[in-house]
This record gives structure tokens, sequence and C-alpha cells, in this order.
């Protein structure tokens, strides 16, 4: 019997050249009078393509100025990895004169409004809960689209989703034409362009150790200031960045405990992320007539589904100890991070006049269980 010989040997085709060229082809492919919209969030993904497309400035396959990268910043984010795509977006707009647009979510709708101004529980483990990914990525990139939209520019937007992120989404999107307009549906780097929008994704068919690979030993052009990215994510190649105070996953989040190791003075973050969690879920739970109640129309439930609110007290309890904190961080010297700013807490003191017998005796206070509404009196 005939040996197999090495030549007769299918060869791979994933190797980091052959990925390096696909992408290329991407960039390519797009016409020089479209608009390019990077999305970019700071994470290692993001970061892959973001260099590819200046690499290919570089080659002439693209004109910098088709090219805006768009960063949404949730105003939570991981104090390390917020402060690595900052300088990055820097970098890039004094070596390419690259446009860079930072979002933001508007004031009524950052994050520490909606707990603490508005009473609204931080989000569960139930997806339907989740009002964070819309209030503080989706809705500020569709304003930012509708600003694109309103100049009648012809544009594409580029997303780093990569098929490899889960075996689920690798068997669910082989084909291209399937993959949600949203990242954030696939559970990765969220961005949201609008309906229908034309998109591409360059590092579809990337590995983990692609990007690895390429960040840490590819030949660049330039000096990208992206060595720091292996240690931001604690040499942990599936690492998944999130919201520091994000309620959805486990307060034992490896990446925040691992960014606290690396600077002290962020400690009050964890112990703000515990008590968030209790108060999300555990006092919910435990001690309904504590700490929430039930808006209602003239004192009659009509069927209708009524979201419940934390207490006016709870919220002003918490958000001391989100000043305390916040002041604790700052007064190390190490860091001038901000939890919440002086514009924020203004409006959060001003809508709890709204709320004015939030926390008098005698208001009827309620909680659902088994679907049927319960009522009673209490005096916090």
């Amino acid at each position: 019997m005939a040996l197999l010989q090495l030549e007769n040997i299918p060869q791979k085709t994933n190797l980091l050249d052959d990925l390096i060229e696909e992408a290329f082809d991407v960039y390519r492919s797009i016409p020089k009078n479209v608009k390019i919209i990077l999305s970019y969030s700071g994470g290692k993904d993001s970061t892959t393509f973001v260099v590819l497309a200046m690499e290919a400035i570089k080659k002439g396959f693209l004109d910098k100025k088709q090219i805006e990268v768009v960063y949404a910043d949730t105003l939570n984010e991981m104090p390390n990895l917020h402060q690595q795509a900052i300088n990055f977006l820097k970098f890039i707009t004094k070596e390419f004169g690259i446009k860079t647009t930072i979002v933001k979510p508007q004031l009524n709708q950052t994050f520490w409004f909606r707990f603490l101004g508005e009473g609204t529980f931080a989000p569960s483990g139930n997806p339907n809960s989740r009002w964070c990914v819309n209030a503080l990525k989706i809705d500020p990139i569709k304003r930012y689209f509708k600003g694109i939209l309103e100049k009648k520019e012809e544009y594409i937007v580029v997303i780093g989703i990569r098929l490899d992120e889960s075996q689920q989404r690798t068997k669910r999107y082989k084909d291209v034409e399937k993959i949600p307009k949203y990242s954030c549906d696939t559970q990765g780097e969220c961005f949201a362009p609008l309906d229908d929008e034309p998109r591409a994704y360059p590092i579809l068919n990337w590995k983990n150790c692609n990007i690895w690979d390429f960040l840490q030993f590819h030949d660049f052009s330039y000096n990208y200031p992206i060595q720091k990215l292996r240690s931001i994510y604690f040499e942990q190649d599936n690492a998944r960045y999130g919201c520091w105070n994000c309620t959805v996953a486990s307060p034992n989040s490896f990446i925040l405990k691992e960014v606290i190791k690396e600077n002290s003075a962020l400690k009050p973050l964890l112990e703000l992320r515990y008590l968030q969690y209790e108060y999300t879920s555990g006092l919910r739970g435990k001690f309904p007539h504590d700490w929430i109640y039930v808006l209602r129309n003239k004192g009659k439930y009509e069927g209708k589904w009524i979201p419940s609110r934390i207490t006016v007290k709870a919220r002003k309890r918490y958000l001391e100890k989100v000043l305390n904190a916040q002041k604790q961080i700052q007064n190390s010297g190490k860091t001038k991070f901000t939890i919440i700013n002086e514009e924020e807490e203004k409006l959060i003191r001003e809508s709890w006049l709204k709320w004015p017998d939030g926390d008098k005796k005698g208001r009827e206070w309620c909680y659902f269980k088994d679907t049927q509404l319960y009522q009673y009196q209490t005096a916090i």
C-alpha cells in the first residue's frame, strides 16, 4: 500500500497571513466613495480590525478620509480598558488623522440615573430586564447613525464579530447573512447599526489565538499602543470585559478582581458591586416591603404590568455609599476614576422630588407573587 505523500495532504488555510489577507480583501472591496464606520470597543477584537484598517491605509487599500472610528462609552467601562481605548483613539488621530467619535448615553439614560434617580432595578439574569444594553449602547449609537443619515452619506459598518467566540455561534451563523445586525445579540462586542445597514466582518473567521498572535507578534508599520492589551486581559485568552458594575454577571468577577489587584485604590468598586447585587437580587426577594413599591393608577390594579421601583430611602442610602467610595478612590492619589459625575448627581437628586411620598407611612405597597397582586401596608 502506497504511503500518503506529504504534498498530497490538504493544507490548512487559516494561517495568520491568510487571515490578514482575507481581512484586507474585505477592506479592498469597499468603494472609495463609501464612508467606513469602525465600531471600536477597546477590546482585543475591535483593536485587531482597526489596526488592520490602519495597515490597509498604509498599503493604499483604503483612504483615511473614508474612515471614522466610533467608540461607545457606557460611562461604566472597566477603568483599565477604558484608558487603553482612549490612548489608542488619541494615537490613530495623531498618527493617521483619523476622525474618532465617542458616543455616550444621554444624562437621563445613564445607568446611575436610571438606578438611583428613577429607582429602576438593575438588570438581572432575566433577558427581558436588561434595559442597560439599549440605554447605554444601542440608543447612543442609533442617535449617531441618525446624524449620518441626515447627511445622506453612503456608508458601511465594520463589526468585530468572530464565529469562534462560541461553539453555538459557529454552528448558528455559518451563513454570514444570518448574523444578527447587533453584535450584542450574539454576546460579542456591542455595536448597533440601524436596521438593514450594510455591514462588514473582516475578522469573522479568526480564532482567539489568531487575534493574540496578530497583536503580539505581527510586524506592524507603526508602533501601535497595544502592548498592554495582553496584560489587560491578565493572560486569560477567553476573558470577557463588560461594565465594572454589571449585575447580570456574577459579583465574583475575575476581571474586576484582577483590575483591583493591579490598582488597589479601586477596591471600593468591588464592595459596591456586591452591594448592588444585593439590591438587585437579594433584597428584592427577601425584603420586598422594605425596598420596592409599585406605582398605581388611583389605587386600582387594572391588569397591566406595573414596574416596581427601589424606594427613595434606599436610593439615598446607596448614593451615599457610591459617593463615599468615589471619594475614597480619588483621595488615594492613584487614579481620578469617577463613578458618578456632578451632573448625574444633580439630576438624580432632582428626580427624587417626583416621589414625595415614596417613603411615608401608610402608602400602599405591593409585590407580585404567582402572577397575583398582593397588597399590604408598611412603615419604613
